[in-house]
């Protein structure tokens, strides 16, 4: 079902059928297969960088959470094994776009952007704008704040255990209060 979600539509039938059969699946399906395209189409403009998804992951933790990071806290940040982030900052490490720091007690190793790590990072943000901007504009006016407030709902409520938005007094940990 996947491979028919994200292939393309080069018919009004086939639009018309695919409509039908989205609108058919449940809302975590329809989540999965949106995640998985927007993650295809990065993973095909980054590759043209010469990146993974992983290495973006961890080239975009450093720009915006600032160089000098302990390797834990940018794994955790980009939701990444410390065994994958690890070998992720060696590569990037040889391609000169990070510096490992490595400090003797406790043996933490820090990460910092080169030169060269922030230009590529600029570059990427750029270039991956452009596929972020299209599918925004593919929702109708107001449609990109209402998914991301469904989206951002989702989200918490998939993380956030029911005792903690109970005793939030909330109905949902978004900060919704609960009907009186």
């Amino acid at each position: 079902m996947i491979a028919f979600a994200l292939t393309p539509i080069t018919s009004v039938q086939q639009l018309d059928v695919r409509r039908a059969a989205l609108a058919a699946m449940p809302v975590s399906r329809l989540l999965g297969i949106a995640g998985l395209a927007v993650a295809r189409q990065e993973e095909e403009l980054l590759a043209e960088f010469g990146l993974a998804l992983t290495d973006w992951a961890v080239l975009r933790e450093l720009a915006e959470g600032g160089d000098g990071q302990p390797l834990a806290a940018i794994a955790r940040s980009a939701g990444l094994a410390a065994a994958t982030t690890s070998a992720v900052a060696a590569r990037l490490e040889r391609a000169e776009l990070v510096q490992c720091r490595r400090d003797r007690a406790p043996r933490v190793l820090h990460l910092e952007l080169t030169e060269d790590g922030r230009a590529r990072v600029a570059e990427v943000g750029a270039v991956l704008s452009g596929p972020a901007a299209t599918m925004s504009a593919a929702l109708a006016t107001g449609g990109h704040d209402t998914l991301a407030h469904l989206l951002v709902r989702f989200l918490l409520a998939a993380a956030c255990d029911p005792v903690v938005a109970e005793a939030a007094g909330r109905t949902h940990p978004d900060g919704v209060e609960r009907a009186a």
